[in-house]
């Protein structure tokens, strides 16, 4: 705002994508002294499908998904290290020429070769933190997972985003309490959320089932069959191990 008052343009014009009636608000304020008019498009994207996938164990979650999801996938991860971390692990599962990781840490040159890199698949998994997305158009990202919750939704809608830019159906799936719990829909949650008038559902996991909450974490189901029927069988620690060699011959 200081600097729009010290140019004085005759015009003046701020754009974004994506913006909450907060920030909208707030834009108003510091940039227009209150006297703006706002334009808005239609902030959905009906070929993204929304979902939440309930897990005890977020990580063996994303593994399985970036083995059994559409690829080409980009995995929000919320630390440097969870990214790297992330891709490591599918590097040890799927080989290391189907994935890279991504964050702000990396030189300029590093980012350059893992851009490129992921721009010509067309079936690589990208780990990144938030640092990936800005000014990146990636047009047949068919997946884009969360693994840990974006600070907004503003956020959130912007990374889920990078998935289907080329209009062609993709998924979105994160895990997040109030979304991750409600029986309503979520594309009117997150359209809501930011003031827009909500569409007909053109996919979501709760419209899918036909409404109500989501269904029990998998692999809490799968623990808690097993404990039921040996209740008396194991202690804490060998408890612990069948039930990993129970999930491993599983997956």
């Amino acid at each position: 705002g200081a600097a729009l008052r010290r140019l004085a343009p005759p015009v003046a014009s701020a754009f974004t994508a994506t913006a909450s009636e907060a920030v909208l608000s707030r834009m108003q304020e510091l940039l227009f002294d209150g006297g703006a008019s706002v334009v808005r498009g239609d902030l959905d994207r009906p070929n993204i499908r929304y979902a939440v996938l309930r897990c005890l164990h977020k990580k063996k979650a994303a593994l399985r998904l970036a083995v059994s999801a559409a690829r080409p996938m980009v995995i929000f991860c919320g630390t440097r290290y969870k990214a790297e971390d992330m891709a490591h692990e599918i590097a040890a599962l799927k080989g290391g020429e189907h994935v890279r990781f991504y964050h702000a840490g990396m030189e300029r040159d590093e980012k350059k070769v893992v851009e490129e890199f992921f721009l010509a698949s067309d079936d690589a998994v990208l780990c990144a933190t938030c640092a990936y997305g800005m000014g990146v158009d990636k047009k047949d990202i068919r997946t884009v997972v969360h693994l840990e919750c974006p600070l907004t939704v503003e956020s959130y809608l912007q990374e889920s985003g990078r998935a289907g830019r080329d209009g062609k159906r993709s998924d979105a799936i994160r895990r997040m309490l109030r979304y991750a719990e409600s029986a309503d829909c979520r594309r009117r949650m997150l359209l809501e959320a930011l003031g827009s008038e909500s569409p007909a559902c053109s996919g979501c996991d709760v419209c899918g089932r036909g409404g109500g909450p989501a269904p029990a974490a998998r692999d809490g189901g799968l623990a808690l069959d097993f404990i039921r029927k040996h209740r008396k069988r194991y202690d804490r620690n060998g408890l612990a191990s069948e039930l990993i060699r129970q999930f491993n011959r599983a997956d």
